[in-house]
C-alpha cells in the first residue's frame, strides 16, 4: 500500500516546481525529499520522473497520474473525516423536539443521571423535524403526530395537558375542576419564550390575551412565585415546579392536550437503549 504522505509530497513538489522549494515548504532536507520521490516511484512501479543533472521533473506519465493522485488524497481525507464524525457521534445524541415537555418526561436523561453522553437539542416545527431526521440531522425526534415509515420506530410515549397556574385570590380560583379557553381569554399571562407548538395553540384560542415572555426559566419561576399574574404549567412540568401560593387548574378544551411520539431509525440502538428501557 502506498503511503499517502508520499503522494502529498509529490503534489507539493509539482506545485513548487523544484525539490529545493518543495523541501522548504515540507520542512525536509532536499536529499530526503529526493529519496521519498524515488520510493514513491518504486511503489507505483512506474517511472514518473525525468532526472537531468540536478533537476527533477515529472514526465508525461507522471503528469497523467496527477489527477488520480489528487483523488486518492481527497478520498483519504474524506475517510478520515467520516471516521472522526462517527467516533464523535458515538458519544453524542442529537434531539429535535416540538415542545419542552420531553425535558420533564426524561429529566434523568437530560440531566445526565443515567448515561454520560453529550446531548444537543433543537426546538423546531414538526415538518422540519420529520424531514431532518430522514437526513440524519437528528438521532431522535419528539413530535405530536404518528408517522408511518418502515425505516423508523414511531411510538406514542405520553400525553401532556395544559393548566393555568393562578394565585388563590384570582377570580377563577373557585373553578378547580377546570376552565375553558373562553374563560381565560383576554387576560395577561406569564409565558416561557420557548414553548414550541404550544405557542400556536395559545394564539389560536387566546387571541385577546397578552403575554409577558421570559427566556430564562429560573427568572420566570421566581417572577411567577411573587406575582399575581396567571401563568401556564402542564400536568408534567408542575411536578418539577414549586406550587406554593399557586393553584393549578386544567384547561378542559380538547386541544389543551398534546400527544408526544418518539421517532428514530430502527437501527439506532443507542437511542433505543436510552429511551426505550
Amino acid at each position: 500500500m502506498i503511503d499517502n504522505k508520499l503522494l502529498e509530497y509529490l503534489i507539493v513538489f509539482y506545485k513548487e516546481g523544484s525539490l529545493l522549494k518543495a523541501s522548504e515548504v515540507l520542512h525536509l532536507s532536499e536529499p530526503s525529499l529526493s529519496k521519498a520521490m524515488k520510493s514513491l516511484e518504486d511503489e507505483i512501479g512506474l517511472k514518473i520522473f525525468d532526472r537531468k543533472k540536478n533537476k527533477l521533473s515529472l514526465n508525461e506519465d507522471g503528469l497523467k497520474l496527477l489527477p488520480f493522485i489528487n483523488e486518492v488524497i481527497n478520498s483519504d481525507r474524506i475517510l478520515v473525516k467520516k471516521a472522526q464524525e462517527i467516533k464523535e457521534k458515538r458519544n453524542k445524541i442529537s434531539i429535535g423536539y416540538t415542545a419542552p415537555g420531553i425535558f420533564y418526561k426524561y429529566s434523568d436523561i437530560f440531566m445526565n443521571k443515567i448515561i454520560k453522553v453529550e446531548i444537543s437539542t433543537i426546538l423546531d416545527e414538526e415538518d422540519n423535524l420529520i424531514k431532518d431526521i430522514a437526513n440524519d440531522k437528528y438521532d431522535v425526534i419528539f413530535i405530536n403526530k404518528e408517522i408511518k415509515n418502515d425505516g423508523f420506530v414511531c411510538r406514542k410515549i405520553f400525553q401532556e395537558h395544559l393548566y393555568i397556574s393562578i394565585p388563590p385570590t384570582h377570580f377563577l380560583s373557585g373553578m378547580k375542576n377546570g376552565v375553558y379557553w373562553k374563560d381565560i381569554d383576554g387576560q395577561s399571562f406569564l409565558l416561557f419564550s420557548y414553548v414550541g407548538v404550544w405557542n400556536s395553540i395559545l394564539e389560536k384560542n387566546l387571541f385577546k390575551a397578552h403575554y409577558i415572555k421570559n427566556a430564562d426559566k429560573n427568572d420566570l419561576e421566581e417572577l411567577t412565585a411573587y406575582s399575581s399574574i396567571p401563568a401556564f404549567v402542564t400536568d408534567i412540568s408542575s411536578k418539577f415546579k414549586s406550587t406554593a401560593n399557586r393553584i393549578n387548574i386544567p384547561i378542559l378544551d380538547e386541544d389543551a392536550k398534546l400527544n408526544f411520539y418518539i421517532v428514530y431509525k430502527k437501527n439506532n440502538y443507542k437511542v433505543q437503549e436510552l429511551f426505550e428501557n
